[in-house]
């Protein structure tokens, strides 16, 4: 028998945790006037709460007759409700009147509409897309002292979300309207169900399922448009699930740990061009023009290839999307900005490198993202580095 008292502490844990979150995503960076750190730690507290509010309810609410997934938490009883898998009333110790009963009753199976489940599952993807490309649009403040951030970046961000939720309202509203039992309006089949299977209501223990796809008979001579769509038909779970493994597979392989010269296509550039400040002096920076086979050259070279970058995999969306400031915390004395720029024999661009503060960036025409670990220590070290170079050539 299932206690409810694991249901209420699951709904205080995942409510707080999506309050949390929406809250950060929502209103963190663009209303409330708080720091970049502190926003981070809302947006980890509050999926660590929704992780523990899953969790327990995974564990505690199991279904004591299959073993499947429990009923939605509720904090009080208020009507039975039965498993999807077996079909059995969950059995609360709350109930009144004891135990359910053991076994439903046999009952034919309700066919549903597949067509509105597809459209429920592409506005669920698009939702799920815009908020997960609103949550990597990053929109710190571009200094602790002055609040001015890129508005139109802000705004962006909003609007994604603004979008992704209201597509997510849209997929529900029609899992609501199309999606129904029909015996007793007030359960509903999820829309990935497989064609075939069977799901019970979980208001009244009604057999629920999809009509099977039609497949197209084969005919003699067949047109090969036609043979071609019966076969993306037959096949297009093994091809969708082969192009999610790929891409995931993808974005592995482009996010793993490069150098300097991965990042300039394993090119031997010719001609570097350095540039570095310390924060504390700005109007003196120091230069560096060196060409290739200088001892000079081999050194930067080298100090540079001991970095390991991970590149957003995501850089194709980046592109596209307008850029803003990051959050910087600065140690004047400690802090340093470096631009390098590297060329081949016929003096055509090959890399820019940046690094200002704490953040590192490529690109000559758009400035996309790299990633390092303890990246703004580094960068101290090599800003000294070059600066002392610098002043050593002058």
């Amino acid at each position: 028998m299932l206690k409810r008292k694991w249901a209420r502490a699951s709904i205080v844990l995942m409510g707080s945790g999506l309050a949390m979150l929406l809250i950060v995503l929502l209103f963190g960076e663009v209303v409330l006037f708080v720091s970049e750190t502190s926003i981070g730690w809302m947006a980890s507290c509050g999926v660590t709460l929704m992780l523990l509010g899953g969790f327990c309810h995974l564990f505690t609410s199991n279904c004591p007759h299959c073993g499947g997934l429990g009923p939605r938490p509720r904090w009080s009883y208020w009507d039975d409700e039965y498993c999807p898998r077996c079909g059995r009333a969950y059995a609360y110790d709350d109930r009144p009147g004891g135990s359910p009963k053991e076994k439903p009753e046999a009952r034919p199976p309700f066919t549903l509409d597949r067509k509105s489940a597809r459209r429920a599952m592409l506005l669920l993807a698009a939702g799920m897309l815009c908020l997960a490309v609103a949550a990597m649009i990053p929109t710190g403040f571009p200094h602790p002292r002055i609040w001015r951030p890129d508005e139109e970046l802000r705004y962006a961000k909003l609007l994604l979300t603004l979008a992704g939720a209201g597509l997510l309202l849209a997929a529900w509203r029609l899992c609501s309207l199309k999606l129904r039992c029909p015996a007793c309006r007030k359960g509903s089949v999820p829309p990935w169900l497989k064609p075939g299977a069977v799901r019970y209501c979980r208001s009244c223990g009604a057999a629920l399922s999809f009509a099977a796809d039609r497949r197209m008979p084969r005919r003699q001579h067949q047109p090969r448009g036609e043979a071609m769509k019966a076969y993306l038909q037959q096949y297009r779970t093994v091809i969708r699930r082969g192009i999610l493994i790929l891409a995931a597979v993808w974005c592995l392989w482009y996010a793993r740990p490069v150098d300097i010269y991965d990042l300039m296509g394993c090119e031997e550039p010719a001609y570097l061009s350095v540039t570095v400040w310390r924060q504390a002096d700005l109007n003196h920076p120091g230069n560096l023009d060196l060409t290739a086979g200088e001892p000079e050259m081999d050194i930067v070279l080298e100090r540079f290839a001991e970095l390991r970058f991970h590149r957003n995999p995501l850089e194709v969306i980046l592109r596209f999307l307008p850029q803003g400031a990051r959050s910087r915390k600065v140690e004047v004395e400690k802090d340093y900005q470096i631009h390098l720029f590297a060329y081949d024999q016929r003096e055509n661009p090959v890399l820019y490198l940046n690094f200002i503060i704490n953040d590192w960036h490529r690109g000559l025409q758009r400035e996309l993202p790299l990633y390092l670990v303890h990246g703004q220590e580094k960068g101290r070290e090599l800003g000294a580095f070059l600066l002392e170079m610098a002043q050593m050539e002058r």
